[in-house]
């Protein structure tokens, strides 16, 4: 089974790069969760740039189980609880 968790990270981050609120980097550090969840969920990183955002569109709507954590609402929170804590705590 996929871990719930690493879903839920992983669809938020990506819900992030799409919405133009994460950078790149952001945005691979999502497909690393991504492809660490199992076979059945890997796809080419390079998806996942500035240039090619109708590709990760497609590749996250490939994903249904994790589309319920793609939510702007959902995504902003977590930048709140989470992106934020770690900038303050990696500056």
């Amino acid at each position: 089974s996929v871990p719930t968790r690493s879903l839920r990270s992983a669809g938020l981050f990506a819900s992030l790069f799409l919405q133009g609120l994460a950078d790149q980097s952001v945005c691979f550090r999502a497909a690393a969760i991504i492809f660490s969840t199992g076979p059945r969920l890997m796809f080419d990183f390079s998806q996942f740039s500035a240039g090619n955002l109708s590709g990760a569109r497609e590749i996250l709507e490939s994903l249904p189980y994790i589309g319920e954590y793609t939510r702007p609402s959902t995504a902003l929170e977590f930048v709140q609880h989470n992106l934020l804590a770690s900038r303050n705590s990696s500056a």
